[in-house]
């Protein structure tokens, strides 16, 4: 049911392409820039997210989990360089 025939290898629903993947990444950074507004400039944000985003990306088989690593990684950093900020003002 719904599912692809991908050289012999079926599959149940198909793998996201590149325009779907870029999307739902977009969509993780755009929660990430919400939740460090005011704490790290949009720029910065962008740049970890597809930083992560072409490293994950570079040698992914399965794609279908990139955007949540994306943003689980690019926040660890973030939350990282907050606390490293933190602890050096004291």
């Amino acid at each position: 049911m719904g599912g692809e025939d991908r050289g012999g290898i079926y599959t149940e629903g198909a793998a996201m392409n590149n325009v779907e993947l870029e999307h739902h990444v977009e969509m993780r950074l755009d929660a990430l820039r919400n939740e460090f507004a005011g704490q790290a400039d949009t720029e910065s944000i962008t740049a970890v997210g597809l930083r992560h985003f072409e490293h994950l990306r570079r040698d992914a088989t399965i794609n279908d989990f990139i955007p949540q690593l994306v943003h689980r990684f690019a926040r660890e950093e973030l939350l990282s360089a907050r606390s490293d900020e933190l602890h050096n003002a004291v």
